[in-house]
Parts: structure tokens; C-alpha cells; sequence
């Protein structure tokens, strides 16, 4: 229930509304004095479903090739990747490289193996990281030189981390 009052003011009377929806002066259309307008509701990030969007269709053309690839790195980024492109056509995963893996360990049905120096397990493999990004390629490049095509999917953007949703 709202109450309405009229106070008078130097060049006539305004009508305030009390006690219901914001305070608000029928001749300014401003919030009464002390009174906070209603903050309008924040605007849905567009930034986790572009994302999405986007390394479903880098997955794709990934896969354009044929060719398979090995990911490096079996944190959580990895299972949310894997999760996010697991109906679209793409590259056959042929192993996931972590240099902390376990003997049988497996993410999301794919076998997680730590890297040998030197016999890299094909010849291209996709850093799977939105922060350490960098980082994994240096350590792929460490491992393996030049006899691998070191892959990365954010290298074109800002750095991250970036939303997963």
C-alpha cells in the first residue's frame, strides 16, 4: 500500500508517493531527496557463452586437419574443454600430458600420461589452460623443441582466467 502526500515547494505543490515503489517526484521524475533509486539488474555476461562458442568452433577446425593431438595439461580447464566440446566433431584426443599424472589415471575416458622429454606422443599438442597458458607452451616447447606444433587457444586474446558458463 503506498501513501500520497502533497508538500508544497516555491513554484507549487509536488506529490510524493511513500511507502511504495521508490520515492519519486511526480514533476521532476527524480528520486525524492534521501531516497536511493532502484539499481536496474546487471547485465548477463556475454563472456562465458562467447567463449564457448568460440573453442566449439577452434575445436572444429582442429579437427578439420584429421589429424590427432595429444592436450597438455589435466586440470580442471581440460575437463571443462572437454565437457564443452564433447558433441562437436574434432580432433582425435590421443592422450592427455600432465607432468603430475598417475599410472592409469584417465579424464573423462581419455589416458593421462606424464610427457617424455624428447618422444612426444604426436605431432600436435593443444596447451589446455585460460591462466598458465604460456607457461604449459614453454614447457611443451622445453620438452619437445621444434618436432611438435604447440597449440594454444588463447594466445589472440586477453590473458585470463575467463568465465566457464
Amino acid at each position: 500500500m503506498s501513501e500520497v502526500c502533497s508538500l508544497p515547494s516555491g513554484s507549487g505543490t509536488s506529490t510524493l508517493v511513500a511507502f511504495g515503489p521508490p520515492l519519486i517526484s511526480e514533476r521532476a521524475n527524480q528520486p525524492a531527496v534521501g531516497v536511493r533509486p532502484a539499481r536496474p539488474p546487471a547485465p548477463a555476461s556475454l563472456a562465458g557463452p562467447f567463449r564457448k562458442k568460440y573453442l566449439r568452433e577452434l575445436w572444429r577446425r582442429l579437427g578439420e586437419r584429421g589429424e590427432p593431438l595429444a592436450i597438455f595439461g589435466a586440470g580442471g580447464h581440460t575437463h571443462w574443454l572437454l565437457q564443452t566440446v564433447w558433441d562437436v566433431p574434432g580432433p582425435p584426443v590421443v592422450y592427455i600430458l600432465d607432468d603430475a599424472a598417475k599410472p592409469g589415471q584417465t579424464l573423462l575416458d581419455h589416458p593421462v600420461t606424464q610427457p617424455l622429454c624428447g618422444r612426444p606422443p604426436c605431432r600436435r599438442i593443444l596447451v589446455s589452460s585460460d591462466r598458465l597458458e604460456e607457461k604449459l607452451a614453454q614447457r611443451c616447447r622445453e620438452l619437445y623443441g621444434k618436432a611438435v606444433e604447440v597449440l594454444r587457444l588463447y594466445e589472440d586474446l586477453p590473458p585470463g582466467p575467463y568465465p566457464r558458463s
